[in-house]
């Protein structure tokens, strides 16, 4: 796949915490990742949420790694269960494309 140049990551899974907060339609917050199936790509266990936006009830907003990668995030509150956010990201490194995939994370506090 040429947005997966790592064949073995695959329909990978990794657990990922998004600690969000919103002011108006702003987002900023924390990523962190832990090994499920997988390890988390480049050993990137933590990031920023350097630019959010709520629009129209989506969120989309940009994660800033810490080997200077960033990925996109893009989410909407699923349709079959209250406080759960699904969607699909894209990572970027050097100019390239180098993973996307699809996330699910809930409400939890």
């Amino acid at each position: 796949m040429p947005l997966q140049p790592e064949a073995r990551r695959c329909n990978a899974v990794v657990k990922i915490t998004l600690q969000m907060f919103q002011q108006g339609s702003a987002v900023t917050g924390h990523y962190t990742c832990a090994t499920g199936t997988m390890v988390c790509r480049d050993s990137n266990s933590d990031g920023t949420i350097a630019d959010g936006k709520v629009r129209e009830g989506n969120v989309g907003m940009r994660v800033m790694m810490q080997d200077g990668s960033s990925c996109l995030f893009n989410g909407r509150p699923s349709q079959d269960k209250q406080n759960k956010l699904t969607g699909t990201y894209f990572c970027m490194q050097g100019g390239g494309y180098i993973e996307q995939g699809r996330f699910d994370v809930e409400r939890s506090y």
